[in-house]
């Protein structure tokens, strides 16, 4: 099961698609508090999270650091249409989260999920 936050509704449809075509099952989150409150009443079920880095009110960092207090194991995948900047970098420490740029293509969705997953 994958967490897909992401604000833009396009994205996170097509994003859900391409997983669901990978065999996954989506659970969608337009915004950071969404994100929360999926992640914690379905944390259990979670194999990953593609979280979006800027998000309105609440954004990716700080969903990503909530997440991360509560369960520092859970893989999470970065994506954007803007390259990774300090923040991102700062966040993540000597972690290796990957980061997609968007518009991704169904590969490199698809493998980025994979290699968090089993690398976790």
């Amino acid at each position: 099961l994958v967490l897909v936050v992401d604000d833009e509704e396009t994205v996170l449809e097509v994003a859900a698609a391409m997983l669901e075509t990978a065999g996954y099952r989506v659970l969608p989150a337009t915004d950071g508090p969404t994100a929360i409150q999926t992640f914690e009443a379905r944390r259990q079920e979670l194999a990953c999270i593609l979280l979006d880095r800027n998000l309105p009110g609440m954004d990716g960092l700080d969903v990503y650091r909530v997440v991360r207090a509560a369960d520092p194991t859970l893989p999470v995948v970065f994506c954007s249409g803007y390259p990774p900047d300090a923040l991102v970098e700062a966040a993540v420490g000597s972690r290796k989260v990957p980061y997609l740029r968007k518009p991704f293509r169904y590969a490199d969705l698809v493998g980025a999920l994979r290699e968090a997953i089993e690398g976790r």
